[in-house]
């Protein structure tokens, strides 16, 4: 089965906030200082999908607790006029952990999702079934963890340093008109601030 892989961790994934409650319910020293209250960010950096690597852009959003929603790209069908390979993440993230670390915040998070991958110019709309009439774009889920330092930089706002890694697969990516492997692992590092 193409997809036990991918099952796999995400069943495992889904297993940690359980267990990081357990491990949590004993307050500790560090639990004493205020969390972070940040709950929307915008960071930049550099990341890296398979074989590419590039600029990222992203945009963080926690309505609730434990909760964000979050987006990366390269921003370039909506900053620039870029041709060629491109891959933009849409994903749900939940904290597993929150530590208070010197003058900031630890946090570590679960990341589950979806990306897309193109390569060329992208159209309109989302294609988990193929790779479009074209053949330049597929998308497929993605899972994946998240680790963030954030450290008040003064009247509401916080600076934050963000690493995430994680794997998407792309069941389509072979049928691109430049086929590209089904899984791909992905790395980032981005340093933005959030208020």
């Amino acid at each position: 089965m193409r997809l036990a892989p991918l099952l796999i961790l995400v069943c495992s994934l889904a297993a940690l906030p359980a267990r990081a409650q357990r491990r949590d319910s004993t307050p500790s020293q560090d639990d004493e200082s205020p969390a972070s209250q940040s709950w929307f960010n915008l960071r930049a950096g550099s990341g890296s999908l398979g074989a590419g690597s590039g600029p990222v852009i992203c945009a963080e959003v926690s309505p609730w607790g434990p909760l964000s929603l979050e987006t990366c790209g390269t921003g370039a069908g909506l900053f620039r006029d870029q041709q060629g390979d491109d891959v933009a993440h849409f994903r749900a993230k939940w904290r597993l952990l929150q530590r208070v670390k010197g003058p900031g915040v630890v946090k570590i998070q679960t990341m589950l999702g979806f990306a897309e991958l193109e390569v060329g110019d992208d159209d309109p709309g989302f294609r988990f079934t193929g790779s479009g009439a074209r053949g330049v774009e597929t998308a497929g889920p993605e899972a994946g963890f998240a680790v963030q330092y954030l450290a008040s930089l003064g009247r509401g706002v916080e600076g934050i340093a963000s690493l995430t890694a994680g794997m998407a697969y792309f069941p389509y990516a072979d049928d691109l008109v430049t086929p590209r492997n089904r899984y791909q692992p992905f790395v980032g590092v981005e340093l933005g601030a959030g208020f």
